[in-house]
């Protein structure tokens, strides 16, 4: 018999949704079975978004402590949306008009700008009662859940290809298929692009420092500004310091190569904003799927009502997954839930259309790589430890000289629609500029929405 519900990790995609799922699915009596891999993810609840679902914001932290008594390092503490140099400060009123209509009456605007320890730092609108937590401790807690409950975690399974009937079958680079009567996809982009979710949904790179700073120079607080695109801050505490964590300069997957310039600029505000800013002791960058309106995508598929989608989750993943897994678990159950249709992966595009038909023509736009030569002429060119697309045309190859010196040659067309992919030095990755998909250094799939690895390379 197969597993009633599957809550899926396909393609090694971020596991919060994922968990959150199958804790959920498994506290509605129903066997569960989750598979799952690892990538990045932002740890914080974005006061930004309370305009959007008034009082959510406030439940996920809740929740994972009286429901499952997580220790998470949950801690509540303000959240700001500051100016930017650029921008006037009816940016800020209209934002706090739309709160208040929201419901949301305890939000101030500080008009004369926020102290915060010894800074002082532009206007901003305050949030009240934010949270942050620690991802890891709250995901540990989650899978410890789902297996107390009976439930199932398989690591590693990389899912090729769901066919949906009446029994759904997912297929396995493992061999073995797997077979569900219901499947939650809970992943950055479904395999499953019934809906054309890569239509409406638009992948970008974000990049994050943390900076050494005197234990206690800084409050608890978030912090996001203005800026497009924008600059979003936390504070991490350590052993014997704190460390300033501070994000940014996003861009479009694919679509850039200076991300040694990016962290610079990064370290170059952090220093401007927060003066007591030390060592960066870290640096990452992490992809973002964002939808065509800002809210994820979540609920069934409309051609295969038994799959079940969490995507487009916009850089707040910790929120748009406790939010998803609440809805899921309640329309496999049969309960009515209030968030649902706001949520639905088949919502009408309404004032979003703009951006759709914007992003549209950009994806268009990298079609026309085929008609190009490669970034080099020869694989003599690449240095160790780098990559370039070589060739002309359909038959363009992606080749890596590891630091061996040895030369790994795939097919540079990504196996999602066949875009041109593009050499990541900072990540070294291949990253599709059309819809996200990522490979890393040998062609092997990372990030969806390609089902597989980059092809062999035509001799």
């Amino acid at each position: 018999m197969p597993p009633p519900v599957l809550s899926l990790l396909a393609l090694r995609q971020p596991l919060r949704a994922a968990v959150s799922a199958a804790v959920d699915c498994c506290r509605i009596d129903r066997s569960a079975s989750w598979g799952g891999g690892i990538d990045g993810w932002r740890r914080y609840l974005r006061p930004r978004d309370q305009l959007r679902w008034a009082d959510l914001l406030a439940r996920p932290g809740d929740l994972a402590h009286l429901d499952e008594a997580i220790s998470c390092d949950f801690a509540r503490m303000d959240g700001y949306f500051f100016l930017a140099p650029d921008d006037e400060l009816c940016t800020l009123t209209e934002e706090r008009d739309a709160a208040q209509r929201a419901g949301l009456r305890d939000v101030a605007l500080l008009s004369s700008g926020v102290t915060l320890g010894d800074v002082r730092l532009s206007p901003a609108q305050r949030f009240p009662r934010q949270a942050h937590f620690h991802p890891l401790k709250y995901l540990a807690g989650l899978c410890r859940a789902i297996e107390r409950m009976g439930g199932q975690i398989f690591c590693g399974t990389h899912i090729t290809q769901v066919n949906a009937e009446a029994i759904i079958t997912l297929a396995t680079t493992d061999g073995p298929a797997i077979r569900a009567d219901t499947v939650v996809l809970a992943t950055h982009m479904p395999i499953n692009d019934s809906l054309g979710y890569s239509l409406r949904i638009f992948p970008a790179l974000t990049y994050v420092i943390g900076l050494h700073i005197p234990t206690g120079s800084l409050p608890n607080f978030l912090a996001f500004d203005t800026a497009d695109p924008y600059h979003y801050v936390r504070i991490q505490t350590a052993a014997d310091h704190d460390v300033l964590i501070v994000g940014g300069e996003d861009h479009k997957t694919g679509q850039a190569d200076d991300m040694e310039a990016r962290y610079q600029r990064l370290e170059q505000w952090a220093r401007a904003q927060f003066p007591m800013s030390g060592e960066v002791l870290y640096r990452w960058s992490g992809q973002v799927a964002n939808s065509f309106d800002g809210l994820a995508l979540i609920g069934p598929d409309l051609v295969s009502p038994h799959i079940y989608v969490i995507t487009g989750q916009t850089g707040i993943g910790m929120t748009h997954s406790t939010i998803g897994s609440l809805i899921i678990a309640d329309q496999i159950a049969g309960t009515p839930n209030p968030w649902a249709d706001l949520y639905a992966p088949g919502r009408a595009t309404g004032r979003g259309i703009g951006e759709v038909v914007q992003e549209g023509l950009n994806v268009l736009s990298q079609y026309t790589e085929l008609l190009k030569g490669g970034e080099v002429d020869s694989a003599t060119e690449i240095p160790a430890g780098s990559g370039a697309v070589v060739g002309w045309g359909p038959t363009k190859v992606a080749v890596y000289r590891d630091e061996h010196g040895v030369l790994h040659r795939r097919s540079a067309l990504c196996t999602h629609l066949g875009c041109v992919v593009a050499w990541n030095d900072s990540t070294k990755t291949w990253d599709c500029p059309c819809h996200g998909s990522r490979f890393d250094s040998y062609g092997t799939v990372i990030n969806g929405p390609a089902p597989s690895d980059l092809s062999p390379a035509e001799e």
